[in-house]
């Protein structure tokens, strides 16, 4: 899994999922803060975070989103596992939407997640028979998450599921769209897109 440096719990901390543990060190010397045990033999994706709780996921052969409290020291006990979820996210990472936690599944199955409990809000296959391999992106309270024929859906994710858009792009996608300074990017089998509002200029 891809390590990342997030300001959670208070203080600044790189989050790693790898075998068999979640892990937290301080980015400035290295040294290893916390670490629970979870979330799976093998991990390819992001933890997610919110202000206080670390969101992680394994891939095979263990399921399930793992929700831990991130204010711990050493090996943080049970108690600081808040909730482990049924929702098995693989290769996406997780999502943080307020409240809601969007998990997407390779097989195409995204379900929202009460950030609290793990209990499901709502569950959706975007696409029959089409997997997802990119994470799903946030940007104000629109959700944008491809699937693999190049599908990019465009929803809401409340406590209730809104679909927005579908975008074709007529190839297939397998990376996360990136927005920034108002541009969408995104990266096809074989293209750069860059797409923005049209402008007069």
């Amino acid at each position: 899994a891809t390590p990342i440096v997030a300001h959670v719990a208070g203080r600044d901390q790189l989050l790693l999922s790898g075998q068999d543990r979640v892990v937290s060190y301080d980015p400035a010397t290295g040294e290893q803060l916390w670490w629970c045990s979870g979330s799976a033999n093998s991990t390819a994706n992001t933890v997610a975070w919110n202000d206080t709780h670390v969101f992680a996921s394994g891939g095979w052969h263990q399921t399930g989103v793992l929700c831990i409290r991130a204010d711990g020291s050493g090996d943080v006990p049970d108690p600081h596992v808040v909730w482990p979820g049924a929702m098995k996210v693989y290769v996406p990472a997780p999502l943080i939407a307020g409240g809601v936690v969007v998990a997407a599944r390779d097989d195409g199955i995204v379900a929202g997640l009460d950030a609290a409990t793990g209990d499901a809000f709502w569950k959706k296959r975007l696409q029959r028979g089409v997997g997802i391999s990119a994470s799903p992106t946030m940007h104000g309270n629109l959700a944008f998450l491809p699937n693999e024929e190049g599908d990019v859906f465009v929803f809401r994710p409340h406590e209730d599921f809104e679909h927005v858009a579908t975008n074709t792009m007529n190839e297939p996608i397998f990376a996360s769209v990136v927005i920034a300074h108002g541009r969408i990017y995104l990266r096809t089998l074989t293209q750069l897109y860059c797409i923005s509002a049209k402008t007069d200029d």
